[in-house]
């Protein structure tokens, strides 16, 4: 049977790695929550050899297997950024593998956090369908680097600050943004969604967060909306902050 305290899952968005996540996972292990931070795929190639976006979506579907199948646990998703769209992807995964081979007494997805993430349809690329995602290269092995990130992501703090953060980041397979998602776990499985606004994001607008949560409602999603007025890595800038509000979430 799941415990009562859930698990967390964190699903990074693009570029980062789970050290962005540390400071944000260890405010959640001091309240007494296990917390593992997926390493995505596509940020760990040299070479992108196409279809990312599923690989990233079955690594983080085998963590979820791991906890909520092999350890009886329920477990929270936190999903940054390009996270929403791998994490609702592994999330469906999940599901569908439970209903044929999960042991009895399975623990469950409690509930799905999109921060500042991206809510896809099913059969929808995050690229070719008018997003455009600006200053970056594409090198010939097919990975992009981001030429300002300083600007997108981390510009609520100085540079100085940001530049552990910066050095950190990983080119990242093309092929995750062009890759159609192949579910809407966000819609199609009853489970309970909440999407947390960052007020001062330079890489997600606010007007954009409206169109995703608008997306859910009209499909019938009671999702929760929550605001925190930071930039869009809370995660790595205010830790604390986000830690207080997804305690909140969780309860």
């Amino acid at each position: 049977m799941a415990t009562s305290k859930p698990a967390v899952v964190i699903v990074p968005g693009a570029w980062h790695v789970p050290d962005h996540y540390e400071p944000f996972a260890k405010h959640l292990r001091t309240a007494g929550y296990e917390t593992v931070i997926v390493r995505n795929p596509s940020v760990s190639v040299a070479r992108d050899p196409g279809n990312m976006l599923r690989k990233d979506a079955m690594v983080t579907c085998d963590v979820m297997k791991k906890l909520v199948n092999d350890e009886t646990k329920d477990v929270v998703m936190i999903m940054h950024s390009y996270g929403g769209i791998s994490g609702s992807d592994a999330a469906a995964m999940l599901c569908d593998w439970l209903e044929t081979y999960g042991q009895p007494d399975h623990g469950r997805i409690r509930r799905m956090v999109y921060l500042a993430a991206h809510v896809l349809e099913k059969g929808e690329p995050m690229l070719g369908t008018g997003r455009v995602i600006n200053h970056i290269d594409l090198s010939e092995r097919g990975m992009m680097v981001h030429q300002k990130p300083y600007e997108r992501y981390y510009g609520d703090i100085s540079r100085g600050d940001a530049e552990p953060a910066l050095e950190m980041m990983q080119p990242m397979a093309h092929s995750a943004m062009t890759t159609p998602t192949s579910y809407a776990g966000w819609r199609d499985y009853g489970l309970p969604c909440t999407y947390i606004r960052c007020l001062k994001d330079n890489a997600l607008p606010g007007e954009m967060c409206d169109l995703y949560i608008k997306r859910m409602r009209d499909a019938g999603i009671d999702v929760v909306v929550e605001e925190l007025d930071v930039g869009h890595s809370p995660f790595w800038i205010n830790p604390d902050t986000l830690s207080t509000l997804v305690e909140k979430v969780i309860s």
